[in-house]
């Protein structure tokens, strides 16, 4: 619940403080086109300080989405089945906040904080991920229409004790893998969710960045 809802009112909260811009009869992109445009820069001249960052300034090397990966999943992660989800989602963090970095203080205060949630969404995906991997080494050559098969054959053989015992351990042995493979299927339902809202998320984001406002 807690990871939609940046996505559900990030731009109400556009809209509502972009209302207050919006004069009587005029609509919003003609209002941004009247005034917003020259606030912005004259704000963005008052608070350029002494010394920051000009075209000839070099930059710190940014954070790309495969150092990202790495410090939310493993190698072994990263090179196995569920690596592409962690990859795409480092990609789409860091391209957010990236994207949140440029934008400038009027534009910020349009929209709320979503850092926070980016960061714990892309961490989620990576400890999801790490888990999976763990239950996949777990469930490997094992599934449960093969133990089907063995508990009943075991079940058309004459009763023993060494027949019970057996048959008592398949029987637990088959429960044990049908959590797993239960336990499996939900965590991979999670990570497919914490994907999703991030990508849904960035594409906000980059509907805020393409809107003409900055």
């Amino acid at each position: 619940v807690w990871f939609w809802i940046p996505s559900a009112f990030m731009f109400i909260n556009v809209l509502r403080r972009g209302g207050s811009i919006w004069s009587d009869g005029i609509g919003p992109i003609d209002a941004f086109k009247k005034g917003i445009r020259a606030k912005l820069r004259a704000q963005s001249a008052e608070s350029q300080p002494v010394g920051a960052l000009s075209a000839t300034t070099p930059l710190r090397p940014r954070e790309t989405p495969e150092q990202y990966a790495a410090q939310i999943a493993s190698a072994d992660v990263l090179a196995g089945t569920h690596g592409e989800a962690v990859r795409r989602a480092a990609e789409d963090r860091v391209l957010m906040r990236e994207i949140a970095a440029a934008l400038r203080p009027i534009e910020r205060e349009m929209i709320p904080d979503i850092g926070p949630t980016v960061d714990a969404l892309a961490q989620r995906v990576g400890a999801l991920a790490t888990t999976l991997h763990r239950l996949d080494g777990d469930v490997s050559g094992a599934s449960l229409g093969s133990l089907d098969q063995r508990i009943a054959a075991l079940e058309t053989e004459t009763p023993t004790a060494e027949r019970e015992r057996r048959l008592a351990l398949l029987q637990r042995q088959r429960a044990s893998l049908r959590d797993l493979l239960e336990r499996r299927r939900s965590l991979a339902d999670q990570m497919e969710s914490a994907v999703l809202m991030l990508q849904n998320l960035k594409l906000d984001m980059l509907k805020f960045r393409s809107s003409g406002i900055g």
